[in-house]
């Protein structure tokens, strides 16, 4: 029951904040590092990123003021959308990663 109504409160929540005008944006900003300013771990992970996927995705930069936390992240990434012995295939995970990209507003 608590559940339901969490749930049925956050989608409530997530229509009202999408009635807003498009001019409103609320963002946190977390320092990142730049690929320009990239040095050691965080530029080789930075290189890896752009051979992956010609760039270094906002997602990427997020973790870039800790090279293991990123290190762990991208190890996340390509455990649950790369990974061989994944029992979905790579087109369902790519799927499933495309809706919650659209889900999220989120466009990279």
């Amino acid at each position: 029951m608590f559940f339901d109504q969490a749930i049925q409160c956050r989608i409530a929540a997530m229509n009202h904040l999408r009635q807003l005008p498009a001019l409103i944006t609320v963002m946190a900003w977390i320092h990142t590092v730049s690929p320009e300013d990239a040095e050691g771990p965080i530029a080789r992970q930075y290189k890896a990123a752009v051979g992956r996927a010609g760039t270094v995705a906002g997602i990427v930069q997020l973790h870039s003021n800790h090279a293991p936390t990123l290190r762990a992240s991208m190890n996340l990434y390509f455990a649950t959308t790369t990974a061989e012995d994944n029992p979905l295939s790579r087109q369902t995970r790519e799927l499933i990663a495309t809706v919650v990209s659209r889900t999220n507003d989120c466009f990279y």
